[in-house]
């Protein structure tokens, strides 16, 4: 909750201006403050204090700008002490999936010896609907994958899915029946899902997330490049959050 009262309250600015006058500005400051560099002959960087300081300058970086809520035209702000207690209070793993087939997913550090939880699948790639099952399958029967990635339909009940329409609701149910459809053929019922792939509003998401899907599954909740949210994406933060779930917070950089 207090996180959806800064949206209401925290300072108001234009969108043009958050980009213009926050992220370009600033990320410029802390390149040449941090002394931050690429360079492209050196494909893995190694170097420790290079991390250090790319650390630093993404946690000023963080205070500084905060996140643009679209739907406000308000910044989300934090303090460094609260990002910091933040991370101090992260879980450090979470049980995806149920029964043998659930997998403990676990942060990682630098040279860490614990094995990497591998996910796989189409990644939301829409397919044929005749090409879901066989194409999945393909994914959910290879042992080194974990977790189940699924692919985007198209249509359900003949109809093309559209966003924020009630057939987005359905393909969404669909969605769910199909995957888990795959992973029992799989002999893994209880692997985890992404879910939804093929949502892109809330009630998309929230939808088969109550009752298709599982808690345990992994839950898309993006945010909008560079260091946007929306009212969208935080009603499916507050859904996930509200049920338990697993939430997938992911960022594509443009």
């Amino acid at each position: 909750p207090e996180i959806l009262r800064r949206a209401e309250t925290g300072p108001m600015i234009e969108e043009k201006e958050f980009e213009a006058k926050l992220i370009r500005p600033t990320v410029a400051h802390l390149i040449k403050k941090y002394g931050l560099h690429y360079d492209k002959d050196i494909v893995v960087p190694s170097d420790d204090d290079m991390a250090d300081r790319i650390y630093q300058a993404g946690l000023e970086f963080a205070v500084e700008v905060g996140m643009f809520c679209q739907d406000t035209s308000r910044c989300i702000t934090w303090s460094r002490e609260e990002y910091e207690e933040g991370m101090v209070n992260c879980p450090s793993e979470a049980v995806i999936g149920e029964g043998f087939d659930a997998v403990t997913l676990k942060a990682r550090v630098p040279e860490d010896k614990i094995p990497v939880v591998v996910s796989g699948g189409a990644v939301g790639v829409t397919v044929n609907d005749e090409l879901f099952i066989p194409m999945m399958l393909s994914y959910a029967q290879e042992p080194v994958i974990d977790l189940l990635e699924p692919a985007s339909i198209l249509s359900v009940h003949g109809m093309p899915i559209k966003a924020g329409s009630p057939w987005e609701i359905l393909g969404g149910w669909k969605e769910a029946e199909l995957s888990k459809q795959v992973v029992k053929m799989a002999g893994r019922p209880g692997m985890g899902l992404a879910c939804v792939t093929i949502s892109s509003t809330a009630a998309g998401q929230i939808s088969p997330s109550n009752g298709a899907f599982s808690p345990s599954d992994w839950h898309h909740c993006s945010v909008i490049s560079e260091f946007k949210t929306n009212y969208e994406l935080l009603s499916k933060v507050a859904h996930t959050t509200m049920i338990g779930g697993n939430i997938e917070a992911y960022l594509n950089v443009i």
